[in-house]
């Protein structure tokens, strides 16, 4: 049984990237897989679309990890060059996937791309490679071991590659024992100061033996709290269920609108929203397909009313307070409550609307 987590490294390749025309948020999100299924993230590095370079980082990430990801490079231009400089350090030469050619044919031929001849370069794969299958592109990843370590080679696109993680990379690390039970309790919290939190969870839990991490993202306050003794698990998760509870969203990294819009689907509950100051902001982070129907009902139910936020709708200055209204009607106890809320310009809708959506998910819960 695995006691010590490995460490897994992350190697993004591009020249959009090192160069801040497109931002990646990939690193954020394979970092964030790696340390909730009880993995260390390592190193986040950036190199360009320089295949020395490239050739050089890989070598140092594979000294310094115990497993190293790489994202981007796997299209089929030139400068996608990352299955070029893993087949030199794996010492493999790349063999062509007639199967794999085949696939990415017949995708893009259902979307009536025209073919070229470049595509064919992203059916090579080093000798010996474990295809990781594309669902939303024409890009395959592969996983080659290195010296006894996994390198798992990824598209750039983020809706190809969280897939792909979350179904293959983070699951064959599993089972490779990368891992352990990571022992942290995490909240997403709404309508209280990122200080004013830290000072009340600190007091709470200074009889245990925790680290605590506290990150403001407007308008929420994420807090994190690792333990270091698992005996002490259940008497701080309890403690923090009870302090965090009038300010907690939801013990995942959701917004408050996007936990109403699911609990709105679960359920079916049809919705009408009476908005006079967001722009049309509520009901954009309440609206999917799903919840088309369910959105302002011909035959109205629960009522969820937002007005306020004076000082935006006058345009003025930032600074001082501004004043949100929210009102739920149509359940067992109708609710109301008016807000100041830290004036910081058009930010303050998404602050209105969330917190308008956190109510009423609680008011939810409580039927």
């Amino acid at each position: 049984m695995i006691t010590t987590p490995k460490k897994v490294g992350i190697l993004c390749t591009g020249n959009e990237l090192v160069e801040g025309r497109v931002l990646n948020t990939n690193t954020q999100m394979f970092a964030g897989l790696i340390a909730a299924n009880g993995m260390i993230p390592g190193f986040h590095l950036t190199v360009p679309d320089n295949e020395a370079e490239m050739d050089q980082t890989l070598i140092w990430m594979l000294a310094n990890h115990d497993a190293v990801i790489t994202c981007g490079g796997l299209g089929p231009t030139s400068d996608d060059k990352t299955r070029n400089t893993i087949a030199r350090v794996a010492k493999q030469k790349l063999i062509f996937s007639e199967i794999n050619w085949q696939t990415i044919q017949a995708r893009l031929q259902s979307y009536h791309i025209e073919i070229h001849s470049s595509n064919k370069q992203q059916a090579y794969y080093p000798e010996g490679a474990t295809i990781i299958d594309n669902g939303f592109g024409t890009a395959a990843g592969f996983m080659v071991m290195i010296d006894t370590k996994p390198v798992f080679v990824m598209p750039g696109p983020p809706h190809e590659c969280q897939p792909m993680m979350e179904a293959f990379v983070i699951p064959t690390l599993q089972k490779m024992q990368f891992g352990v039970a990571p022992l942290q309790y995490f909240a997403r919290l709404i309508g209280i100061s990122e200080a004013d939190i830290a000072a009340r969870i600190d007091a709470a839990l200074n009889t245990f033996d925790v680290e605590t991490a506290f990150c403001w993202q407007y308008p929420y306050c994420d807090i994190l709290v690792k333990m270091h003794d698992a005996n002490d698990r259940d008497a701080i998760t309890k403690t923090l269920d009870a302090l965090l509870d009038p300010y907690c969203v939801g013990h995942q990294k959701k917004s408050a609108s996007e936990c109403l819009r699911e609990t709105l689907i679960e359920k079916q509950i049809p919705l009408t929203l009476h908005d006079e100051c967001s722009g049309g902001l509520l009901y954009a982070s309440l609206f999917s397909p799903q919840t088309n129907m369910l959105l302002n009902p011909a035959h109205p139910a629960i009522t969820l009313s937002l007005k306020g936020l004076q000082k935006w709708l006058d345009t003025e200055p930032v600074g001082g307070d501004t004043q949100c209204e929210i009102e739920i009607t149509g359940l067992s106890t109708p609710f109301h409550i008016a807000r100041n809320i830290p004036y910081r310009g058009a930010r303050v809708r998404a602050f209105a609307v969330e917190y308008a959506c956190f109510c009423l998910l609680k008011k939810l819960h409580e039927e």
